[in-house]
Parts: structure tokens; sequence; C-alpha cells
């Protein structure tokens, strides 16, 4: 069977601005975004990833069907983002099943996905396009106990790691950027392209693993924009540019 899955018009615009405004209208009405649409979004999204695309086409088959048992030539863009969606949704339930620390690993990516979901809204649109963090300073409590966290999360392809961008870490060549996978995007209603990142302190992740609720609310207000700390400036985070697509 040959699917036609437009790729064109609604692909991730290269105006972080113009895909952020766009996820901006469709949030509300708890539709996906039609930015997620076309088979080179698909690409992105899976990360290569072989059964993250098949599954992304299984979703959309399904959407297509609950219409008409006939598969069409075209699928619309709506459809497909909505396949998508619930395709990122599916397989963030699967992380449940990711060993002993499944649990663990399923509230650490719905803690990062909610802090940039609550980041992409800022009325701040230069915080855009966030879905990746560094680690820069701080003291943990226990490292180890945390990095084996991070190499499990790694292990099981929910973070992606990257050597620094040397066009930007000149100072620090050896700094190891933490990407969250693209397949989890369309759930939280964020970017797939990574193109700036956030700087954690030590502290700071810990919360994301293993802080309380409490804890973890208070770090995900410095995001919001009810927060007295909206301005820019007295941000304790630090965001950094990075061109890589």
């Amino acid at each position: 069977t040959c699917l036609c899955l437009n790729a064109y018009g609604y692909e991730m615009s290269k105006s972080a601005f113009r895909s952020n405004s766009l996820l901006d209208f469709y949030e509300p009405f708890d539709r996906s975004c039609p930015i997620y649409a076309g088979f080179n979004s698909f690409v992105t999204i899976s990360h290569g990833n072989l059964r993250h695309i098949l599954e992304i086409c299984y979703k959309i088959f399904i959407q297509v069907q609950d219409f008409n048992h006939k598969l069409p030539k075209e699928i619309d863009p709506l459809m497909q983002a909505e396949g998508v969606k619930e395709a990122s949704r599916y397989l963030l339930e699967k992380v449940k099943d990711c060993g002993d620390e499944g649990n663990r690993l399923y509230d650490f990516v719905n803690r990062l996905g909610h802090l940039y979901s609550i980041n992409r809204r800022s009325k701040i649109k230069s915080r855009t396009e966030i879905i990746q963090f560094s680690i820069i300073g701080g003291t943990y409590k226990n490292k180890n106990k945390i990095m084996d966290f991070i190499n499990e999360s790694i292990k099981h392809s929910i973070l992606l790691d990257f050597q620094g961008n040397q066009r930007f870490d000149q100072n620090n060549p050896d700094l190891i950027n933490y990407v969250l996978n693209p397949i989890f995007s369309p759930y939280f209603m964020i970017s797939y392209r990574k193109k700036r990142r956030l700087d954690l302190r030590a502290e700071q992740l810990e919360i994301l693993v293993d802080g309380t609720e409490d804890d973890y609310k208070k770090l995900a207000s410095l995001f919001s924009e009810e927060s007295t700390l909206a301005d820019e400036n007295q941000l304790e985070f630090k965001f950094s540019e990075n061109n890589d697509n």
C-alpha cells in the first residue's frame, strides 16, 4: 500500500516563532499540531528508530480507518498529526516497561517534558525549541546514583547524548548535551528540533530524577508565566544556542 504523507507546507517552519505560534493555536483544543505531519517530520521525530516510525504510520492508519475502512491515496495533515500524537502517547506509556527503573524513567520523562512544555508556552519566545539540557555546576547529593539513572535512560533511548556544540562550548569541549527523545515531543506539544539548550545545575537535575512533588513544583514555577521570576533576567536557568538539526 502506498501512503502519501504530504511532506510540504505543514512541516516545522524554519521560524521558531511561527512553529511556536501554531502550537499555541492548537493546544487549547486538545488537538495535535500539523507541524508534526509530513514524512520528513516523521523521520526526524523517530530519530532513525524503525519501530517508532512504524508505530507512527500504524497510528495514522488507525486514524484514517476510523472514518473509512479503505485507505486513501493521501492523508490529511491533521489526521497525520493526530496519529503521531497517539504514537507518542503510546510509546511514553511503554517507558514503564523499561526494566526495574521503568516507573522512575516514566516519571522523569513526564517531569522533563512538562518543564519544556511550560517553557514553550512562555511569552518570552526566545526560550522556545528547548528539548535538551546540560549539567553545569552545582553539587550532587549522590552523583553516582544520578548518573547511573541518566545512563539507564540513555540505554533505553529516552535520552540521547551528544557532545557539546564546539561553536558554543569552546570553554567546555567535554560538555554533554542530553536530548529528550523527539518521539515524546508531540505528546508534550513541544518542538522536536534541538535548537537551544537548558543549562541545569546538579541540584536541579536531582529534583527532576528523585525530587518530591513539592520540590518539582518549585522548580517548574521558574518557567511559569505566573511566577514572579518570569522575567528572563531573573531566571536561575541559562539558555544556550545550538544550531544542530
